[in-house]
């Protein structure tokens, strides 16, 4: 039993994360221990689990059944230990935070839900901001920004990455032939977002990664706006995926060159080299990497 809890627990990170590396580095294994336990996994339960490719892995019927009963089994324990965490040392203070809006959808705002559920001495000053804010300046303890970081004397540790969809809307795209390739796109325009470089890669469905530069009517220094201005046509964007997955059910929006991917972008934890709100973000960081959170 030992042994299918803890193989249950590695094949349910590893969906979660959606690769074998992915899920090796976050739980401190090799690739191949990933691999071989879920193998060994399928083979006791006689059924295939997960269906592998070369771009990524999908769940089973039978595995879908399994993740759905394994990831509350993680949770459970996950509450566990925090409750434990929780006896040994109540957490007091305020922890002032900046989040790019990039992940307002996320999980990231239940999970900080959660946090402040199990810390009741703890309190968060939360402002979802793109700008580059000064965070001595302005007294924020805590930044999680996406995109490339500056050189700077600020600590910063890497959290993930934003999956992106290359979207505009159905009024939009029905003004232009329908692009084949991404160099067709370089005509069309888009709506530029400040905290961004005005070239954007994209990669061929043979993994070709293409550089197109496109032109630029509109500039916004918002994720969100970028995303709505994009919904009232005004050209191409391409916002985080789980911003806009509603907008493509119904239609507002279409996915362009579907067959193509967009560069995540990374995102990351940035804070002053300073002792004020260390163990609420130390705690925080881990709470939020237990949880699935972050990578």
């Amino acid at each position: 039993m030992i042994d299918d809890l803890r193989a249950m627990a590695i094949f349910a990170t590893t969906v979660q994360l959606g690769s074998f590396r992915a899920a090796a580095e976050r739980l401190d294994l090799s690739p191949s221990v990933v691999s071989y336990t879920i193998s060994a996994l399928e083979k006791r339960l006689q059924t295939t689990l997960l269906y592998r490719s070369t771009r990524k892995l999908s769940l089973t019927a039978e595995g879908e059944t399994l993740y759905q009963h394994a990831v509350p089994m993680l949770d459970a324990a996950s509450q566990g230990l925090d409750a434990i965490n929780q006896t040994q040392h109540e957490l007091r203070g305020q922890l002032s935070i900046s989040i790019t809006s990039a992940l307002l959808e996320s999980e990231l705002n239940e999970a900080l839900s959660t946090f402040l559920a199990q810390h009741p001495g703890v309190h968060f000053k939360l402002e979802y901001s793109d700008q580059q804010t000064d965070l001595i300046g302005r007294g924020v303890d805590l930044a999680i920004r996406a995109g490339r970081l500056e050189d700077s004397s600020l600590k910063s540790r890497r959290l993930g990455q934003i999956a992106r969809a290359l979207v505009c809307s159905r009024t939009y795209y029905d003004r232009h032939s329908a692009p084949t390739s991404a160099q067709d796109l370089a005509q069309w325009d888009w709506v530029q977002l400040d905290m961004m470089p005005s070239e954007r890669t994209l990669i061929s469905p043979n993994g070709e990664a293409q550089l197109i530069r496109g032109q630029s009517r509109l500039q916004v220094n918002s994720v969100v706006a970028m995303t709505q201005y994009c919904l009232a046509g005004m050209g191409l964007c391409t916002p985080p995926t789980q911003m806009v997955t509603h907008a493509l059910q119904q239609g507002l929006l279409v996915e362009v060159l579907p067959d193509w991917q967009v560069a995540a972008i990374p995102y990351y934890a940035v804070w002053p080299n300073s002792t004020v709100g260390n163990e609420i973000r130390s705690r925080l960081l881990t709470f939020l990497q237990r949880r699935g959170v972050i990578n």
